[in-house]
C-alpha cells in the first residue's frame, strides 16, 4: 500500500463510522419516540338473557257438586282419598253416604245413640264383663273391640277432611233440610255432636258396673250413668280409645274452623 494513500483510507474509514453512526443513532431515536402499541382490551360477553318464567299451572276445574241423590260415587271416590286404613274402605260401602252422615251427626248431637245409622262401625265381637271379683267391671276386651275404629278415625288426613267438609257442606245442608228441622243448620249440629263427644270423660281405671236387664249393664257412678246414649256408647270404646277419637276430632274441628271446644276430662277410677 501507498504510504500516501493511507491517510485517505483513515479519513475514508473515520467518515464511514461516522455516518454508520448517525444513521443509528438517528433510528434509535425516531423508534423510542414511537408510540408503545396500544393496548388490545377484550370486552367480556354479555350475560346470556335470563330465562323465561315458568308458564303458570293450569287453573283445575271449579268442583262440581253432583245431586244429592246420585252423590254416592263422588262421595266415595272423595273420602277413598282420606285414609289408607283398611277398615275405612268398609264405611264407603252404604248407600246415602251423606243423608247417613248427617243423619248421624244429629242424632249425636242430640245425644241419641247413632249406631244404626253407621253399622259398620259396630264391633264383631260382643259386649264382655269382668266378674273376677264381687264388683263387676267392664272387661279389657270389650275395650280393645274398638281399636280398629279408633285407628281408622284418627288415620284420616285432617286437612283433607276438613277440605272436604267445606266442599261437601252445600249436600249436607240439604241432607239436613230434608230432616225438616226448623231454623236450625248443619253446621250448628255438627258443632254440637263434637262438643258433645268432646265432653265425654275419660276414665283411667274400670269404673263398676250392675246389671239392669238381660244382656244389659248400667254404671253404678251416677256420673257416668248419667251420661247421655252417644255418651256413654262412646264411653264404651275404653280410655285409650276415647283419647284417640277426641283427640282427632278436634284437630279436624279445629282445621275446620270450629275453635270454641271443650277442654279434656280425665277421671281416675
Amino acid at each position: 500500500m501507498d504510504f500516501k494513500q493511507q491517510p485517505r483510507a483513515m479519513i475514508g474509514a473515520v467518515v464511514g463510522v461516522v455516518v454508520l453512526m448517525a444513521i443509528s443513532a438517528y433510528w434509535l431515536l425516531n423508534r423510542a419516540e414511537e408510540p408503545p402499541p396500544e393496548e388490545i382490551v377484550t370486552e367480556a360477553p354479555p350475560p346470556p338473557p335470563p330465562a323465561p318464567p315458568p308458564e303458570p299451572e293450569p287453573e283445575p276445574p271449579p268442583f262440581e257438586l253432583p245431586a244429592l241423590g246420585d252423590s254416592d260415587d263422588v262421595i266415595r271416590e272423595l273420602l277413598s282419598t282420606l285414609s289408607a286404613h283398611p277398615d275405612f274402605a268398609s264405611w264407603l260401602i252404604p248407600d246415602d253416604l251423606i243423608r247417613r252422615f248427617v243423619v248421624a251427626v244429629e242424632n249425636v248431637a242430640n245425644g241419641n245413640n247413632p249406631a244404626q245409622h253407621v253399622p259398620f262401625m259396630r264391633p264383631s265381637s260382643r259386649f264382655a264383663i269382668d266378674d273376677s271379683e264381687p264388683a263387676l267391671r267392664i272387661a279389657p276386651a270389650s275395650y280393645t273391640r274398638y281399636d280398629g275404629l279408633a285407628a281408622t278415625i284418627a288415620s284420616l288426613d285432617v286437612n283433607g277432611t276438613a277440605q272436604l267438609y267445606r266442599q261437601l257442606l252445600p249436600l249436607m245442608d240439604e241432607a239436613y233440610a230434608e230432616l225438616g228441622i226448623p231454623d236450625s243448620a248443619f253446621s250448628g249440629s255438627f258443632q254440637r255432636a263434637i262438643t258433645h263427644i268432646l265432653e265425654v270423660p275419660i276414665i283411667e281405671g274400670r269404673p263398676i258396673i250392675e246389671p239392669r236387664a238381660s244382656f244389659f249393664y248400667e254404671y253404678t257412678d251416677p256420673a257416668f250413668q248419667n251420661l247421655s246414649a252417644a255418651q256413654k256408647q262412646f264411653l264404651g270404646m275404653g280410655p285409650d280409645n276415647v283419647r284417640i277419637v277426641q283427640g282427632a276430632i278436634r284437630e279436624i274441628a279445629l282445621a275446620i274452623g270450629i275453635s270454641d271446644l271443650p277442654a279434656g276430662n280425665v277421671i281416675l277410677r
